[in-house]
């Protein structure tokens, strides 16, 4: 069984995952939040965010992990780390949640993954109490595309699709400017974030959101927000495309050691035809290449790929950059209370959806 410790949040090292970072565990602090920091004896350190859900009622969230060797990437393992974290949660606390990055079993199945209860008998094999559980819900997707910025202009954009280079020189011809800014400009890149997610239906955060989340990596020693300034263990990114002045998309984009990831993204709805999308996306890999990332991560597709699901374009936009598809295990729940978990599980089912 793994041993676990408390430590201080500011002792959380790592290199290449920012959603186990202090940045992003200070980014969530809040009225119903609140970090932790633990070191392993196999899994160095690990955040774990600890939600109020009612009165009486929290549970732990791991984000994005744990990082694991992969023989350990099974639920033997993550049943030893429960019950050793299960000392240090509160008694209100109903379950732990794990935000899995490991690759899934199932991701090369073209009808997609079995049936939960298939998945729930693999994941228990070879427990001691089978208690995971699938979670309703994924907080982040668990389809998504990557791309290898281990090359050359060139070669990564030739094997983009022809259609996503006539537009990145589209957008170019029409004079569509993107560069690295100021987070003083949040508030005109939150603008455009909140018209795209009502555009699409989803979940808004915040704007101190945002704000907390910036002001985290700056407070940081081990993160960089501004252009120009020398490149970190974590380099977060506010990039607007522009034309004639006026913001017409923008990005969050985090890299991390080796790891970009496209975190937050926004258009507007006029000058569509200008592409600014299209070059948005491949400024932000330049920019991730020149700090030092080798993989950048779209940060979600729609699983279903059948032409006439709502989210289809969004799945053609993204592939039309290359890179590979890879599927995640998504969301496992370890039930710390078996009598309460499956109300609380149900309710959640309800409301459906992930949100970042």
């Amino acid at each position: 069984m793994p041993e676990i410790a408390p430590i201080p949040l500011n002792r959380i090292k790592t290199r290449d995952n920012l959603l186990q970072s202090r940045i992003w565990g200070l980014a969530k602090r809040g009225p119903v939040t609140l970090p932790r920091a633990f070191e392993t004896t196999d899994a160095g350190s690990l955040l774990v965010l600890l939600r109020h859900a009612g009165t009486d009622t929290t549970y732990a969230s791991v984000p994005w992990g744990p990082q694991t060797a992969a023989e350990n990437r099974n639920g033997t393992y993550l049943e030893h780390l429960s019950e050793a974290l299960r000392p240090h949660l509160p008694a209100s606390c109903l379950f732990i949640r794990y935000d899995l990055p490991w690759p899934s079993p199932w991701e090369d199945r073209m009808d997609g993954p079995p049936a939960v209860t298939t998945r729930e008998l693999e994941m228990n094999f070879g427990t001691r109490f089978h208690r995971l559980r699938k979670a309703p819900t994924d907080i982040r997707p668990v389809d998504t595309q990557v791309v290898n910025l281990a090359r050359d202009d060139d070669t990564l954009l030739a094997q983009m699709k022809p259609k996503t280079r006539y537009n990145i020189n589209l957008a170019h011809r029409r004079g569509v400017r993107v560069y690295p800014t100021s987070p003083r400009r949040l508030d005109e890149w939150f603008q455009m974030y909140r018209e795209t997610m009502a555009r699409h239906g989803k979940t808004v955060h915040d704007y101190e959101h945002f704000e907390q989340f910036f002001e985290a990596a700056y407070q940081s020693r081990v993160a960089a927000v501004l252009p120009g300034e020398p490149r970190r263990r974590h380099n977060i990114r506010l990039i607007l495309a522009e034309q004639d002045g006026q913001p017409l998309a923008g990005m969050v984009l985090a890299v991390s050691g080796p790891y970009a990831i496209y975190l937050y993204g926004a258009s507007t709805a006029i000058r569509r035809n200008a592409m600014p999308t299209y070059l948005l996306q491949w400024k932000a890999m330049q920019t991730a290449r020149h700090l030092g990332a080798e993989s950048y991560d779209m940060f979600g597709v729609p699983p279903d790929r059948r032409a006439g699901h709502p989210m289809h374009g969004l799945l053609r936009f993204k592939e039309g950059f290359g890179g590979s598809h890879i599927t995640r295990r998504g969301c496992w729940d370890y039930p710390l209370d078996e009598q309460r978990y499956p109300p609380f599980a149900g309710r959640e089912a309800a409301d459906g959806g992930y949100h970042r």
